[in-house]
């Protein structure tokens, strides 16, 4: 009976500890539950930001194509202008030399 006693004496006496590890790693589970909930928080809101600035980069991007095609469009007119200036030049020189024989005759 006396050995029967302290062999239970030291089964309650390990059983306490392992209850005292077991509460230790709830702690620390739950801790680390927390932990990966924050986290979790943490990469959705990321994840909204990303998503938000992939959409604004789409516009922006959307945006820049278009003024670069109208700065085609406007550079094409402004080549235009500048060969038409180019061709009024000429032609007024044409004419000034055109004015000049006709006041020596």
């Amino acid at each position: 009976v006396v050995a029967l006693s302290k062999e239970k004496e030291s089964f309650m006496g390990e059983y306490e500890r392992m209850k005292e590890e077991n509460q230790e790693a709830l702690e620390v589970l739950t801790d680390k539950e927390q932990e990966v909930s924050h986290l979790s928080n943490e990469v959705n809101t990321l994840n909204g930001r990303v998503v938000a600035l992939s959409k604004e980069n789409e516009s922006l991007t959307e945006e820049h194509e278009r003024m670069k095609e109208e700065c085609k469009q406007k550079l094409e007119m402004l080549t235009d202008k500048e060969q038409g200036i180019s061709n009024l030049s000429r032609e007024v020189k044409n004419l000034n030399g055109k004015v000049v024989a006709l006041s020596k005759e």
